[in-house]
């Protein structure tokens, strides 16, 4: 008979995948903040969106760490295919302030979906207690980045507006 375990046949930790998925998010949100700390003309927005991208950055070594003693695998092909796409895209934007905004918004709410999804989902359930808590406090972060570039871009629009 053949015990079930953890890993799978390839020797990865199951829980090791929620973790890819989080690594991916950060590297690129990361890539987004970047390209729009360079889009942006106002100096306190720039680095307001490069601390924002120093500290993706710091969240995907951290889970990267975490995963590569799972056994998790660094990242997929798809993954790699949008990181690609969003080098792309953000090699175009326009210098715009407000656009910068919207691109910062629009990927830290995506990364603050994929947290919540982890950590709702059966594969956070199975995360260590150590670990669900840097997760859970990694996500905490990503929330407040996101109400904050989300309060700044409605700030922004309502300058423009009056002006």
């Amino acid at each position: 008979m053949l015990a079930c375990n953890a890993r799978s046949s390839f020797g990865q930790d199951s829980s090791a995948e929620p973790l890819s998925q989080l690594i991916a998010a950060n590297e690129e949100a990361e890539e987004n903040l970047r390209a729009a700390a360079n889009a942006v003309r106002d100096t306190g927005l720039r680095a307001q969106f490069d601390r924002f991208a120093q500290q993706r950055a710091t969240f995907a070594a951290e889970l990267r760490q975490a995963a590569g003693r799972m056994g998790a695998a660094s990242s997929s092909v798809a993954h790699r295919v949008r990181r690609v796409w969003n080098r792309m895209w953000n090699a175009t934007m326009p210098a715009d302030d407000q656009l910068a905004l919207e691109e910062a918004e629009a990927a830290e709410e995506t990364t603050v979906r994929r947290y919540r999804a982890v950590l709702r989902g059966e594969a956070g359930k199975r995360l260590s207690g150590e670990l669900r808590a840097m997760v859970e406090g990694q996500y905490q972060s990503v929330r407040r980045a996101f109400d904050l570039i989300n309060c700044m871009r409605f700030l922004a629009l309502a300058e423009t507006r009056r002006n």
